[in-house]
């Protein structure tokens, strides 16, 4: 196996092993660091593969990068050293496998096991609590914490402490199986499978990311459309796309029917779009307390990790715990000014567009195999991320933020493209993908 294959599993399985050692009490006893140590060697053995410096777009993380690191400096630096050392190592290993051949669909299984990982144990806890019972001694003590107060909730993550992380992996694996096997007849397999991720997704009862799915695929379905107007209909494509929609909307109705767990999470998920709740009145507070913050040093702003402190007893006396703004957008603006954001939105934004630009080019050559498969679902992840950034904290939450960087490794990379020379015959090779 080639040693750029080996780093890409390594780095796919990451955001796993890091939710996951981080709040195991032995793991986390041992060293608390390992993860990150493991993810600057594969950013630092990555860039000695790849060979000769060349000129990259990635460069322009650069900026974001110095940005945050003078805010850092002028902010809580060791949460600000932590933060931008796994955002220069992401960086660090996509330019190192920008012109490495490897194998995509390495990828493809890593998520697609980790989501059905991280899903079946999400039923399993919503059935039993065991990970808030049994299982509670295994955590350390800030996730024992937080456990314990799924038992007075109506969520659970699973074996995953927060919901958002479980969430991190069952929307990647939506996203395989919705993008990657679009293609593929609605087998059983393929219905029980997108069965356990959508019910797991249900007991999240994480609102959000239903419309940042809806969005990272919509921009998806949007690039795929071609130059021409065709009236040309494919009637056994969209035969297979009816009824694989219609078999699943009937196993929903039979769950939802059958089973009352699932109904009570569904109408507990539905309530939380018509209702109004505490998050969102609470947001409006940390909005409007980081835009304040914000004015006081609008060019470089307050410095990293400086506005959690302003939170305390921000919701009243009896209220202990501090907060993020749950927007990166206005956090950035308000840590590190006008600069920052701007360097952050300059990174994202071209990064997106090369990885757009590349997709198109895809698309309309007609081409459908690991190449084409992997720039669909790096599309989707990176905006899925963008979009989560505009009510979340992915960006200081790793998993995410470095499931934003698989994205961009499935979609950039040239080496995609010479590791399937030899099969760009226009056929269609999703059907060995996983």
């Amino acid at each position: 196996m080639p040693v750029s294959n080996v780093l890409l599993w390594f780095f796919a399985m990451w955001p796993l092993f890091w939710t996951l050692w981080t709040c195991i009490r032995i793991t986390a006893a041992i060293s608390p660091y390992i993860p990150a140590l493991v993810l600057v060697v594969l950013g630092f053995v990555s860039f000695f593969v790849c060979g000769k410096l060349r000129m990259s777009f990635l460069f322009v993380w650069t900026f974001f990068i110095v940005a945050a690191m003078l805010s850092a400096l002028r902010g809580m630096t060791k949460v600000g050293i932590s933060d931008i050392l796994i955002i220069f190592c992401g960086v660090l290993f996509c330019y190192g496998m920008q012109r490495t051949s490897f194998d995509p669909s390495i990828i493809f299984r890593c998520i697609y096991a980790c989501g059905m990982f991280v899903s079946i144990t999400v039923i399993i806890d919503a059935v039993t609590n065991i990970f808030s019972t049994k299982l509670l001694s295994l955590y350390t003590s800030n996730s024992q914490e937080v456990l314990r107060k799924r038992l007075t909730g109506i969520a659970t993550g699973g074996i995953v402490t927060q919901t958002s992380g479980a969430g991190c992996f069952i929307c990647a694996a939506l996203g395989v199986y919705c993008l990657v096997l679009f293609n593929k007849k609605a087998r059983l397999k393929n219905i029980f499978v997108l069965s356990v991720l959508l019910v797991s997704y249900v007991l999240l009862l994480k609102r959000g990311f239903i419309l940042f799915m809806i969005a990272a695929g919509f921009v998806v379905l949007l690039c795929e459309r071609k130059r021409r107007f065709s009236l040309r209909v494919k009637h056994k494509k969209i035969f297979r796309i009816v009824s694989a929609f219609l078999l699943l909307l009937l196993v929903a109705i039979v769950l939802y029917k059958m089973l009352p767990l699932v109904r009570d999470k569904v109408d507990a998920l539905v309530s939380r779009f018509t209702e109004e709740d505490e998050t969102l009145s609470g947001r409006t507070t940390l909005y409007a307390l980081a835009y304040d913050l914000f004015k006081t040093n609008p060019v470089f702003g307050i410095g990293w990790g400086m506005f959690r402190g302003q939170t305390q007893n921000i919701f009243g006396s009896s209220y202990t715990n501090t907060y993020e703004v749950h927007n990166v957008y206005l956090q950035l603006l308000c840590e590190t000014g006008i600069i920052g954001v701007i360097a952050f939105l300059a990174a994202v934004s071209v990064t997106l567009l090369v990885s757009i630009k590349k997709y198109r080019c895809l698309v309309l050559s007609g081409v459908r195999t690991k190449v084409y498969y992997a720039c669909r679902l790096g599309i989707y992840l990176q905006v899925f991320f963008l979009a989560y950034c505009v009510t979340g904290n992915p960006l200081y939450d790793y998993n995410h933020l470095i499931m934003y960087f698989i994205g961009v490794v499935l979609s950039v990379s040239k080496g995609q493209m010479s590791f399937v020379t030899g099969g760009l015959k226009g056929e269609d090779r999703n059907s060995d993908i996983l």
